[in-house]
């Protein structure tokens, strides 16, 4: 089941062995975007642990990699070829208040 949007599917990415970088990658064609425009990027994130198929807690006020597998789900950006040079950022929940529930999809 997915997050309860629109169009109820969801993604998993499973398997992932040492590397914490590893995920989901959606590759878009640059030439649908406008110059000059503004996008908002949005998604739900839900962590399960794969051994019991439970929901996990991750700490909302770590907001880089820490090694320690406490920091929640974000997401980067890449931009391959941008004028002034290749980009990359990377983007936390930065809702005010927030706390992650272990039994819900988390904006």
């Amino acid at each position: 089941p997915g997050g309860g949007g629109a169009s109820d599917f969801a993604l998993r990415s499973y398997g992932r062995g040492s590397s914490e970088w590893r995920g989901i990658r959606q590759q878009l064609d640059n030439r649908c975007f406008v110059v000059g425009a503004e996008y908002t990027i949005s998604a739900k994130f839900r962590l399960l642990n794969p051994s019991t198929g439970e929901g996990e807690v991750c700490d909302t006020n770590v907001q880089y990699n820490n090694g320690e597998r406490t920091q929640c789900p974000s997401v980067v950006v890449y931009g391959w070829q941008c004028q002034g040079g290749d980009v990359y950022w990377r983007f936390w929940n930065q809702i005010p208040e927030f706390d992650w529930s272990k039994d819900s999809f988390n904006d």
